[in-house]
This record gives C-alpha cells, sequence and structure tokens, in this order.
C-alpha cells in the first residue's frame, strides 16, 4: 500500500483562490470541473505521440493547454515545488522542467 500523499500548500491555495472556474487562462484546464479528467487526458496525449516517458503515480498533472500541452509537479511533501511540462510541438526525450517552484510558475502566467 502506497502512503498518502497530500498536495502542495502552494498548489491548493492556488486552487483555493482560482479553482473555481475563474477563467484567468484561456483554452487551459486547470480548474475543479476537470481536474480529474487531467492525468486521463495526459496520458492519452502521451500515447498519442509515442512519447517514451510514463506518468508516474507521484506525478500530479494540474494543467493543460488545449489538449497538447501539459505541466504537472511532482508530489513529494514539498510546499512549492519543481514544475515540468510536456508540449507536443517540441522535439524532446524526457519531461521539462519550466520553473524551480509552481508559485514563480503561476506568478509568470499573469505576465
Amino acid at each position: 500500500m502506497s502512503p498518502t500523499r497530500t498536495l502542495p500548500k502552494t498548489y491548493l491555495d492556488f486552487m483555493n483562490k482560482a479553482g473555481n472556474g475563474i477563467e484567468f487562462l484561456v483554452g487551459t484546464n486547470y480548474s475543479m470541473k476537470y481536474i480529474f479528467d487531467l492525468k486521463e487526458w495526459a496520458i492519452e496525449l502521451l500515447e498519442e505521440n509515442n512519447f517514451t516517458k510514463k506518468l508516474t503515480d507521484n506525478q500530479f498533472i494540474f494543467m493543460m493547454h488545449q489538449g497538447y500541452m501539459f505541466w504537472f509537479f511532482y508530489v513529494n511533501d514539498e510546499d512549492d515545488p519543481a514544475v515540468y511540462c510536456y508540449d507536443e510541438s517540441i522535439e524532446l526525450d524526457d519531461f521539462n522542467k519550466v520553473s524551480d517552484t509552481l508559485s514563480d510558475f503561476l506568478i509568470s502566467l499573469s505576465d
């Protein structure tokens, strides 16, 4: 049996403020309406593109944009984890680290 993990405080704070569907990111799914579908959609995207890396149980997909890219963090008991991305328009062998912290990533979205 795997240990129970909690989502990072930074993510929970973000969802508390924006998770009810405030659309500040047009074309991006992140709200509670979609949260349970995101991982399934991400797995389908990776399979469609024959991407060699697979998602694991400790990777939490928290955002997807227009069905071709998604962002995730590792659930590892950090309050402000690094953010990784998959983008089908970029040729990569592994997931791309896009921010050292979730808070910096979220702030960059408002620029």
